[in-house]
């Protein structure tokens, strides 16, 4: 009698502990696991950071793509090798090339190469002023430079000019403009300089001889000759000359 109740009370106590292990285990899973709600959070979460690095990798995708501007498809077969010299250029120059000057730069050899004076690029600098010309007016201190021996000297003076009643002369070397060092910029550069300034008013310092001068001009609109006569007198004789 005792015997069979000590089986009893063994299956039991087996069971119990079967029934133990079963409920850890439930409560192991159960907190290993996420509830609904965190689920959420997590899927929401992901999707945020999978839209962000989609975007920038997107986005370095197309940067790179767009390094090289111009595409050698649908070109004649002629261009492609001045393509490949553009695009290797822009992509493996050690230092940064203004691509719009590149282009100008090669345009200006094509025609250079003809051997034609009178067929030249003019870039829209050089555009503004040759239009300026034609015109016969602009705004400014009126004076026409030129760029000799790597410096920047004025040519010729316009009569009645800011720069005529000021006393600038020709041969007169650029120095500063408004304190800005121009002994480097070419005659282009500098007029561009003096002229789109938006100012009313501009200090300059020239070299004459070995002499700085300083001179502050009112910029105005200014006529451009386009014809010049001088009398000469010579023994007795008057000769005109235009």
């Amino acid at each position: 009698m005792e015997e069979k109740e000590v089986k009893k009370k063994t299956r039991k106590n087996a069971s119990e502990i079967d029934k133990e292990v079963e409920i850890r285990e439930v409560i192991v899973e159960k907190k290993v696991g996420f509830n609904y709600a965190e689920v959420i959070v997590i899927m929401i979460i992901t999707l945020i950071i999978g839209g962000m690095v989609g975007s920038f990798i997107s986005f370095f995708g197309k940067d790179k793509k767009t390094t090289n501007t111009i595409v050698k498809s649908d070109v004649p077969s002629e261009m492609k090798e001045f393509l490949e010299t553009y695009n290797t250029i822009l992509d493996e120059y050690y230092e940064k090339v203004d691509k719009s000057k590149l282009i100008e730069a090669g345009i200006s050899g094509m025609l250079e190469y003809l051997g034609d004076d009178y067929s030249v690029y003019m870039d829209k600098d050089t555009t503004k002023a040759f239009n300026e010309q034609v015109d016969g007016k602009y705004k400014g201190i009126g004076v026409e430079i030129v760029t000799v021996d790597n410096s920047t000297q004025i040519a010729r003076v316009f009569t009645n000019s800011p720069a005529d009643e000021a006393g600038l002369k020709v041969g007169d070397v650029f120095l500063k403009v408004d304190g800005e060092d121009v002994s480097k910029k070419n005659a282009s550069e500098l007029a561009t300089l003096i002229k789109d300034s938006g100012k009313d008013k501009v200090e300059v310092i020239v070299k004459r001889d070995k002499e700085e001068l300083k001179f502050t001009l009112n910029l105005r609109e200014v006529n451009i000759d386009t014809v010049t006569t001088e009398v000469f007198e010579k023994n007795g004789k008057k000769i005109g000359y235009i």
